[in-house]
């Protein structure tokens, strides 16, 4: 709102009108409050006057007094309220004093203009920055709950296959009645079945955060292919084990033991490449939403630090207002007009 010397300025489109420095507009409240505290200053500026013209006529007095002592004259009678003079006042307001105080008032409305535009700045960034982590932060806490089932899996598994790979590489003899080449078939489709659960679960769940701030389009595309990858490998296992079992049906024993050694060979291979993609895949998705989660959250804590600062900067500022009366009525003013300052 520009003012100038003693004058409050308010333009229009059709006129320009103005109005005393102590009109506030739509405010009558402030407006009032502000007149009667020039009338106070004007009375207050009054009885100082009168009190300098007493002094100044009582020293007037004393000097006739100290005259007539020097010239030998008859001594007029002493005033006794010359005792009980004071110090002339050294504080006397004028029209310098009045500009020293409206341009201190605004200041001040533009410090406290400031200062809000800014908390009102701070405030609507972490409005518009705003994510909803319940979802990411569930599928983490989901995630964290299915990776000692798939431990628990794995040790399971890996304790049946390190069995059989040391009767293989041990000499032994197939042992037809346990049939390892069946058993290690079954061990494997169904840990691979487990595994392409856990994938279809997983895909579900990341589909579950739909905040499109947390993943942009292209990015949530790509995981899917990820995921829809890792799920394409693990049927294409799952369909050769099946077709392996079938087909160890219909051997016979000794072709069974001439194909002992060279499948298990085979088998750790294939299970490194699968058993690791799942793996990998598994902490990937983890750790991408870990991350993701930890960069919004301390965003959100930086938004709203400097909310809080800006905030604490104008609860300081209006309580230096609130004990100055020459500003108190800067607290009446209305938060859409103090924003066009």
């Amino acid at each position: 709102m520009p003012r100038s010397h003693g004058k409050l300025t308010t333009t229009s489109s059709s006129a320009q009108t103005i109005h005393p420095w102590y009109y506030v507009p739509g405010d009558k409240y402030s407006t009032e409050k502000r007149l009667a505290s020039k009338h106070e200053s004007n009375s207050n500026r009054q009885i100082q006057n009168e009190r300098i013209n007493k002094y100044y006529r009582k020293w007037n007095q004393e000097t006739k007094l100290l005259d007539n002592w020097d010239q030998n004259k008859s001594l007029v009678k002493h005033h006794r309220s010359m005792q009980n003079l004071t110090d002339p006042p050294f504080y006397i307001e004028d029209d310098i004093q009045i500009e020293f105080d409206r341009k201190q008032y605004d200041n001040h409305v533009q410090k406290v203009a400031t200062i809000f535009r800014q908390y009102h700045q701070a405030a609507k960034d972490y409005r518009t920055n705003f994510i909803d982590t319940n979802m990411a932060v569930d599928y983490l806490l989901r995630q964290a709950e299915l990776d000692e089932l798939i431990e628990e899996k794995r040790n399971i598994f890996f304790s049946q296959w390190n069995r059989y790979v040391i009767q293989c590489n041990g000499g032994s003899n197939y042992n037809y009645q346990s049939d390892p080449l069946r058993q290690i078939c079954f061990a494997i489709r169904e840990l691979l079945h487990f595994y392409k659960s856990l994938v279809d679960d997983n895909l579900k769940r990341l589909n579950s955060i739909i905040d499109e701030k947390f993943f942009t389009a292209t990015e949530r595309n790509e995981l899917g292919q990820l995921n829809d990858r890792c799920l394409q490998i693990i049927d294409m296992y799952l369909n050769l084990n099946e077709s392996r079992d079938g087909h160890f049906q219909t051997m016979f024993c000794e072709e069974r033991e001439k194909q002992w050694h060279e499948q298990c060979d085979r088998w750790s291979e294939e299970i490194q490449v699968w058993d690791t993609l799942f793996i990998k895949l598994f902490d990937s998705n983890y750790q991408l939403i870990y991350d993701r989660l930890d960069k919004f959250l301390q965003q959100q804590r930086n938004l709203l630090h400097d909310r809080l600062i800006k905030l604490e900067q104008l609860q300081h500022l209006i309580r230096d207002i609130e004990h100055d009366d020459r500003l108190q009525s800067i607290l009446h003013i209305d938060i859409d007009q103090l924003l066009q300052n």
